[in-house]
C-alpha cells in the first residue's frame, strides 16, 4: 500500500508540475524584463531527485521478487 500511495505522490507532483510550468509560461509571455527561473533551481531537482529514488525503488523491489522466486 505504501509503494502505491509513493506512486500517486509522484505522479501528483509531477502533474502539478507541468500545469505549474503552464501557468509561469503563460505568466512570462506578458511580461517584458528578462525573467529568472529561481523555482526551477528549486523545485526541478527535488523532483528529479524523487523520481530517480522511485525508480531504484521498483528495480530493488523487482531484484527481491526474481530473488525470491528463484528466477534471479
Amino acid at each position: 500500500m505504501r509503494k502505491k500511495r509513493s506512486k500517486i505522490i509522484l505522479g501528483l507532483c509531477w502533474l502539478a508540475f507541468i500545469v505549474w510550468e503552464i501557468l509561469v509560461m503563460n505568466w512570462a509571455n506578458n511580461q517584458e524584463e528578462v525573467i529568472i527561473r529561481i523555482d526551477l533551481v528549486i523545485i526541478l531537482p527535488i523532483l528529479i531527485l524523487f523520481t530517480i529514488y522511485m525508480l531504484f525503488q521498483i528495480y530493488r523491489n523487482k531484484q527481491k521478487k526474481k530473488k525470491q522466486s528463484g528466477l534471479f
